[in-house]
């Protein structure tokens, strides 16, 4: 049996893309505020 693979939270997702340069500081920022208002669980 396997496991079914894990995905990525959009936090992660979000994290990624700021990592790889496709978006600014004030973008991830603004981004990552948005997701926590949502819910989003906070990860440290």
């Amino acid at each position: 049996m396997s496991t079914p693979p894990v995905q990525p939270s959009a936090l992660d997702i979000l994290r990624q893309r700021y990592a790889r340069g496709e978006i600014d500081a004030v973008t991830f920022d603004q981004m990552r505020e948005r997701l926590e208002a949502a819910g989003e669980p906070r990860q440290q």
